[in-house]
């Protein structure tokens, strides 16, 4: 799976996952697409570092996720 393609669908499952933590949502978006839970990991900081969905960091934990209305935008177009 490509990237482009692992992000849209990651975007697609973010919003039956948001208000979980970056570290539960990794592991659940990990379980269901299949792939490693490190690829999630740096895939969701990419949608984060877009602007695409807001959640925890390694200086903010806890922080729950949820998507932008950036992210809102691009799941609409996908």
């Amino acid at each position: 799976m490509r990237s482009e393609e692992l992000r849209s669908a990651m975007l697609i499952l973010l919003l039956y996952l948001e208000g979980m933590t970056f570290s539960r949502a990794a592991r659940e978006i990990s379980k269901v697409l299949g792939v490693s839970e490190s690829t999630v990991r740096w895939n969701l900081r990419k949608l984060r570092d877009q602007g695409f969905v807001i959640c925890g960091s390694k200086e903010e934990k806890f922080v729950p996720l949820r998507l932008t209305r950036k992210g809102m935008r691009l799941l609409k177009n996908l």
